[in-house]
C-alpha cells in the first residue's frame, strides 16, 4: 500500500493561517508506518501544496502520482473541504481507497450525517492504532455502518504505548516551519475530561514521550528558533520542576511555548519557567464561575489561578488566556464578572474570547436537552443559544470585553500582491476595465492555482452594478476565497457593494466561523479599493464600510501621507510601491509596527526590510506565486 496523508489548513484572505497548519498528524503517521511496516510506503502532501494549492491543483497532484490510498486528517476547519476533494477524486480515480480519520471523525460528526459513498472508511481514534490494524488484517473487528458509512472506532483500552509512537520531528519526518519553529509532541492524552473538549476522547491513558527529545533538539538543531511543546498540561507531570531545571541549565536562546494550568504557580516558579525558555504560554481559564467549571468537569481553585496568572505576567511571559462564554451553569452576568475580575487583576491584555463549541464526541452534547442548547449543525459548531444565553448576549459580552480591554481581533489583512516572476503558479490576475467585464468561470478554472485568489481591476471609472453582479455570480459559485481589488481614482458606491456582498453570501465554513464577528468579516469575497489621489482616499476612508479603502502610496502622494499620518485615529490601510519606500521607511516603522495587518508591499525586499526594522522575524516562505495579465 502506498499512502498519501493530507492535512489542509483553515484559510483566510491574507494567508495568516499558514503558520498554524503544521502537518503533525500526517508526519507522525508517515513516520509510524515507514518505521514499522517496510512493505508499505507513506508520504504526506508537501507543505506548499497543502497550505497554498487550490483544490484543482491538489487533485492534479494526486492524479499524477501512484498512490493507491489517500488518507485525510480531519479537523473541524477542513472536513468540508476534505469531503469535496474526496468526492471529485473518487470520480477521477475510482480505484483509489479514501480514508477519513482525525479528531473530527466520530459518530455524531457532520461528516456522518449522510452516506458518503466516495469515502471507503471513516475511523475514530488514533491513526497508529488504525493502521496497525489494517496492516495486520484484523480490521474487521468493531466495524459498523452509520448512515451507510463504513465506520470504525478505536476501543478505549487499545492505545499504543509511548514507546510505539513515532515523534515525527525527532525521526526526521517533519521539518522546521519557515519561521524556524518546530512542534514536538510530549504528551498523548490529558489528565482532565472537560465536557466541551474532545482532546482525550480516544486517549484514556496519558503517555509521555521521553523529555530528551526536547533537550536534544535544543542542543543539536541550530536552525530551531522556537519549540511548540504539544502537551495539554505541561506542569501536570510530576517531573515538571526537574524538567525546568534541565532547561535552565542549558542556557539556551530557543523560545518555548506550551499549555499549562496557572493554579499553584508562585512567583519563584514563574521566574524559573521564564528562565527555562518559556516566553509565551496558553492557559485556559474558560470562566471563573465555579458551578460552571464543576459541571464541565474542571477542578480549579480560581483564586489560585488568578494569582498564578499574575505571577507569570510579572515574570515577563506573554500569556494567551482563553475564556469561553455559554458554558452550562454559567450566565451572562457571571461571565461579565469573569471578564471584570481578570481585567481588575491585570490579565485584560492577555484575554482571548472563544464562544463555546458543541464539538462532536464531547460530553456536552449529552447536555443539550437539559440546557436547551442550540448550535450550528456544521463546523465550527458554535453555540447559538441556550436556556441561559442568547446570541445577542454572547455578542454583547464580546463587545464588552473589547471595550474594556481595547483589544479588537483583526480578522483580515491587506492582500499579498508581491509578484514572483519565477513561479509558474498563479495567485492573482490584473485586468483592465473591459477585461474585467469579460471574465468567465471557465477562465478562472484555468488560472486559479491558489486557495485564496486576487482579482485586480484597473479602471478609470466605477463598474456598472449589473456587470459587478455578473462577476459576483461567478465568484459565488466557487470554493476559493477571493480578494476583489479595484484600482482607480473614483468613489465606489458602498451601498451597492453591500447589496453585492449580500447577494453573494452563502453558507460555508468561512461564514460560520465568523458568527460572532462583524458580518462583513465572514464574506468569501473581500472588496478593496486602491486609490492614489490622496484627497479622494480620505473621502473614501470616511465613506466606505463594506469596501476597504487602501492608499496606494507613490512618489506623488507620499509627502501628503507623511505629513498627515499623525492625524489619523489609527493608521489607514496602505499599499507601498518601491518608489515611495525609501523615503517613508522611518514613518512606516513608527506608525505600522503594531498595525502590520494594514500595510502591504509591492516588492518583497521592502517588506523584508520593514519587518526586520520593527524587530520582527521575517518569514521567507519557500514558495511564491505570480500575478498574471489577462
Amino acid at each position: 500500500m502506498k499512502i498519501l496523508f493530507i492535512q489542509l489548513p483553515l484559510i483566510d484572505h491574507g494567508y495568516n493561517y499558514i503558520g498554524g497548519n503544521v502537518p503533525y498528524a500526517s508526519a507522525a503517521l508517515t513516520a509510524f508506518i515507514n518505521n514499522n511496516f517496510p512493505d508499505h510506503k507513506a508520504e504526506y502532501l508537501p507543505y506548499n501544496a497543502a497550505n497554498f494549492f487550490s483544490d484543482k491543483n491538489i487533485l492534479k497532484y494526486i492524479i499524477n502520482s501512484d498512490y493507491d490510498t489517500v488518507s485525510f486528517c480531519c479537523y473541524l476547519w477542513n472536513i468540508e473541504r476534505n469531503l469535496k476533494i474526496a468526492e471529485k477524486l473518487k470520480l477521477l480515480k475510482p480505484d483509489i481507497k479514501i480514508i477519513f480519520g482525525g479528531p473530527e471523525i466520530c459518530s455524531d460528526s457532520f461528516a456522518m450525517t449522510e452516506h458518503r459513498s466516495y469515502v471507503d472508511i471513516f475511523f475514530s481514534g488514533e491513526g497508529e492504532w488504525f493502521y496497525r490494524k489494517i496492516f495486520s488484517g484484523s480490521l474487521m473487528n468493531g466495524e459498523i455502518l452509520l448512515n451507510g458509512n463504513n465506520y470504525i472506532s478505536q476501543p478505549p483500552d487499545n492505545e499504543l504505548s509511548s514507546e510505539e509512537l513515532c515523534e515525527p520531528y525527532i525521526h526526521n519526518y517533519l521539518n522546521d516551519m519557515p519561521d524556524g519553529s518546530v512542534f514536538i509532541e510530549l504528551t498523548r492524552g490529558c489528565p482532565f475530561r472537560c465536557s466541551y473538549c474532545f482532546y482525550s476522547k480516544n486517549s484514556q491513558k496519558i503517555r509521555e514521550i521521553d523529555f530528551s527529545s526536547i533537550i536534544n533538539t535544543i542542543k543539536n538543531k541550530q536552525s530551531v528558533k522556537e519549540i511548540y511543546i504539544l502537551s495539554p498540561t505541561f506542569n501536570g507531570n510530576r517531573h515538571f520542576m526537574d524538567r525546568l531545571d534541565q532547561l535552565v541549565a542549558l542556557k539556551h536562546n530557543v523560545r518555548l511555548h506550551t499549555e499549562l494550568k496557572a493554579e499553584g504557580i508562585d512567583l519563584k516558579t514563574a521566574r524559573k519557567i521564564y528562565s527555562a525558555g518559556f516566553k509565551s504560554l496558553e492557559i485556559g481559564i474558560q470562566t471563573l464561575n465555579r458551578a460552571a467549571l464543576k459541571k464541565a468537569g474542571r477542578r480549579a481553585d480560581t483564586d489560585s489561578e488568578i494569582i498564578g496568572l499574575q505571577n507569570l505576567l510579572k515574570a515577563g511571559i506573554d500569556l494567551k488566556v482563553g475564556i469561553i462564554p455559554g458554558m452550562p451553569e454559567d450566565t451572562p452576568d457571571d461571565f461579565k464578572n469573569t471578564i471584570d475580575i481578570l481585567i481588575e487583576n491585570g490579565v485584560g491584555d492577555s484575554l482571548e474570547f472563544y464562544p463555546l463549541m458543541i464539538l462532536p464526541g464531547t460530553k456536552i452534547r449529552e447536555q443539550i436537552a437539559e440546557y436547551d442548547i442550540k448550535f450550528q449543525d456544521k463546523p465550527p459548531y458554535f453555540i447559538i443559544s441556550s436556556k441561559d444565553f442568547t446570541m445577542d448576549q454572547i455578542l454583547g459580552l464580546k463587545e464588552y470585553m473589547e471595550d474594556k480591554t481595547g483589544l479588537y481581533a483583526s480578522v483580515s489583512r491587506n492582500p499579498d500582491l508581491i509578484q514572483s516572476s519565477e513561479s509558474s503558479l498563479c495567485k492573482g490576475i490584473r485586468l483592465q476595465g473591459e477585461e474585467f467585464i469579460s471574465l468567465t468561470n471557465d477562465y478562472l478554472d484555468e488560472i486559479v492555482d491558489t486557495n485564496v485568489f486576487s482579482i485586480i481591476c484597473n479602471t478609470a471609472v466605477t463598474i456598472e452594478f449589473s456587470v459587478m453582479k455578473n462577476i459576483f455570480t461567478i465568484l459565488k459559485s466557487r470554493d476559493e476565497l477571493f480578494n476583489l481589488i479595484f484600482e482607480g481614482d473614483f468613489l465606489l458606491q458602498d451601498d451597492e457593494i453591500y447589496e453585492l456582498l449580500k447577494f453573494s453570501c452563502k453558507d460555508n465554513l468561512f461564514r460560520r466561523i465568523h458568527l460572532y464577528d462583524e458580518w462583513k468579516s465572514g464574506n468569501s469575497i473581500m472588496i478593496y479599493h486602491y486609490i492614489e489621489n490622496y484627497d479622494l482616499f480620505k473621502k473614501a476612508d470616511t465613506a466606505y464600510y463594506y469596501t476597504e479603502p487602501v492608499l496606494k502610496v507613490t512618489e506623488v502622494n507620499s509627502l501628503s501621507f507623511k505629513k498627515d499620518i499623525r492625524t489619523f485615529e489609527e493608521p489607514p490601510s496602505v499599499f507601498i510601491t518601491p518608489a515611495a519606500y525609501d523615503d517613508l521607511s522611518g514613518v512606516l516603522v513608527k506608525y505600522y509596527s503594531d498595525y502590520q495587518d494594514k500595510i502591504s508591499f509591492e516588492e518583497k525586499d521592502n517588506y523584508r526590510n520593514f519587518i526586520e526594522r520593527i524587530n520582527c522575524e521575517y518569514t521567507d516562505f519557500p514558495f511564491e506565486f505570480r500575478i498574471i495579465g489577462f
